[in-house]
């Protein structure tokens, strides 16, 4: 799908803008009516198991929400300078984020209505839609001020929703009564938080996102509050606790990678520039005083033959 837009055009700002107030508007309304006689966290909630977390992580999605509604309003900032907008391909941007507005809405209803696997599958098309932006951040949005608007909203975005989508994974099978093949729940549980960390882990690493990162320690941190609290599990199961705890370390040891990596490989990066443009003066003069002694030599012979 192409959208032409000229200079200050403000024609699909506008309908961002008022598909995510939609989805904002309907989040908040299936928890206020609520949407089917439940709230979003009661239906979770009747689905026990051991790897959601703690009521508190959800309190992100005020965040997320919050960063979404300045991506939306700089719309009308890159709109404003027709050039800008164009150049940064915000039609394709805009048009994925309309879609996972869509998406977002279309799991609420499912998730509500206990259509727990079609809810699975907005998510997982959710998340894939919130991929999609990032790499098309990546490859198209360029300078520090666009990533404070682009590159942070969607990685928080893109961190919780690959953690929700793990959530909602165990949840389908819960909701099939899927016996595990007869191995404890706390087995099943180890082996979901070590490879979420090692997926988690591999896409924070490659892409070098803090940020992300953070997301993923935050919803491990919730899950370590939720098995030591006795508001909830109140460490039933040490292993499981052990294993949140030796994940969380990982993670924060990742993110200490990828600092060193951005703020002192910056400054090698930065030295080694700096190396390379004095090493290339240096041999400009070299030749530059080559040259000159080869013009005085041959002056020298030419007098000489005269």
């Amino acid at each position: 799908m192409k959208i032409n837009v000229s200079k200050k055009d403000f024609t699909l700002p506008v309908v961002t803008v008022l598909v995510y107030i939609s989805m904002i508007a309907m989040n908040i309304l299936a928890n206020v009516l609520p949407l089917n006689g439940k709230t979003t966290a009661e239906i979770s909630d009747g689905y026990a198991n051991l790897f959601t977390p703690a009521g508190i992580t959800f309190s992100i999605w005020g965040l997320i929400y919050a960063l979404l509604a300045v991506y939306c309003i700089y719309q009308f900032v890159l709109a404003k300078r027709g050039e800008s907008y164009a150049s940064l391909k915000m039609q394709r941007m805009n048009i994925l984020f309309i879609a996972t507005c869509a998406l977002n809405i279309g799991w609420l209803f499912a998730w509500h209505f206990g259509w727990i696997f079609l809810a699975w599958i907005f998510m997982i098309l959710l998340l894939i839609g919130i991929i999609l932006m990032k790499l098309h951040i990546r490859k198209h949005i360029r300078g520090t001020k666009h990533r404070w608007f682009f590159d942070i909203p969607f990685s928080v975005y893109f961190g919780w929703i690959t953690m929700a989508t793990m959530a909602n994974s165990v949840i389908v099978l819960v909701s099939i009564g899927w016996t595990g093949f007869g191995l404890p729940p706390q087995f099943w549980m180890i082996v979901v938080s070590i490879v979420g960390v090692l997926l988690a882990g591999w896409v924070m690493i490659q892409a070098r996102d803090m940020v992300y990162g953070l997301v993923v320690l935050w919803t491990y941190i919730g899950i370590l509050i939720k098995h030591t609290s006795t508001a909830y599990l109140g460490g039933q199961y040490p292993t499981v606790v052990v294993t949140i705890s030796f994940c969380i370390v990982a993670i924060v040891a990742g993110l200490g990678t990828i600092f060193k990596y951005t703020v002192f490989g910056k400054e090698k990066v930065v030295a080694k520039k700096k190396i390379k443009k004095s090493e290339k003066k240096a041999e400009k003069k070299a030749e530059k005083k080559i040259e000159k002694i080869q013009k005085s030599a041959e002056s020298d012979q030419n007098d000489e033959k005269q």
